[in-house]
């Protein structure tokens, strides 16, 4: 039996034309070539991975009228492809174009607004007080003519010119829209309802006449005096000048009418206070 290492077994092979000549030792093979020269590898590895490498236009089983031009196929998909540069640039001018529009839509509201607010007549809301932030103001203004005046009559006088002021002008304002009266009766019905109303937030209790133009005006629950404190142990109880003011009120709404008159009062009770008006001839 001959030793395998001193015969080596020699194999040729012919591929794609070429010989290939291999060294077999002991039934491996050394995958060393025998032949002169720089290594060699098969045909089969060499045009599997050549194939890979040299595929080109030329050698391109795809036909050439099939082929786009590079920079055409750069600029296609990056119109086509949802985050390429053309796609956002199309979708940024289309919200500025939205936006545009947008603002256009809202000045041209606003203009319209404007228009309507300057074309719409001016209404005026009634201004009104807190009640008792008034009666303070008022307790507060009759102690100072108290204080500022020589005597009581001295700031009788003085109440009373104030009040026929302010009821000349309040009774004018509320008496805009509405007729000339044409009975004396009627204007002192207007001071009991819609006068009173508007200062004291309701309407005379009674009123009587004799129809010789005396009228008695009766107020059960006077406003301005509900809240006063009396001195239980004081001999003087007279609060008069907390209803000369209203007194004024009245002198001066009927002098808005065109009538002249004397207002007197009387004070009942606790808050219960009667206006007498006598119209002078």
């Amino acid at each position: 039996m001959s030793d395998p290492l001193s015969n080596p077994t020699i194999n040729t092979t012919n591929v794609g034309g070429q010989t290939t000549t291999q060294n077999i030792i002991g039934g491996i093979g050394s995958g060393k070539s025998n032949s002169v020269g720089t290594p060699y590898t098969t045909p089969l590895q060499t045009s599997a991975h050549t194939a890979a490498n040299s595929l080109s236009a030329t050698n391109s089983p795809i036909p050439t009228h099939h082929m786009i031009n590079s920079n055409s196929s750069n600029n296609l998909s990056g119109m086509a492809t949802p985050g390429g540069p053309g796609l956002q640039q199309q979708q940024q001018q289309q919200q500025q174009s939205t936006i545009s529009s947008n603002n256009l839509g809202l000045l041209g509201q606003q203009s319209q607004q404007q228009q309507q607010t300057i074309l719409s007549p001016i209404t005026t809301q009634p201004k009104s007080i807190s009640a008792s932030c008034f009666e303070f103001f008022y307790i507060e203004m009759i102690d100072c003519i108290m204080k500022s005046s020589s005597d009581k009559q001295h700031a009788h006088k003085k109440l009373d010119k104030l009040g026929f002021k302010v009821g000349h002008r309040l009774v004018e304002r509320l008496s805009l829209d509405t007729a000339l009266f044409p009975e004396l009766l009627d204007s002192v019905k207007f001071i009991c309802k819609v006068f009173w109303a508007m200062v004291f937030k309701k309407t005379i209790d009674g009123l009587k006449t004799n129809h010789k133009g005396v009228f008695v005006l009766t107020d059960s629950k006077f406003q301005w005096l509900q809240h006063l404190s009396f001195d239980s142990s004081a001999s003087n109880k007279d609060c008069s000048e907390y209803v000369q003011f209203t007194a004024g009120l009245i002198k001066g709404a009927m002098s808005n009418f065109g009538f002249k008159c004397i207002v007197t009062f009387d004070i009942q009770q606790v808050s219960t206070c009667v206006f007498t008006i006598k119209i002078e001839s």
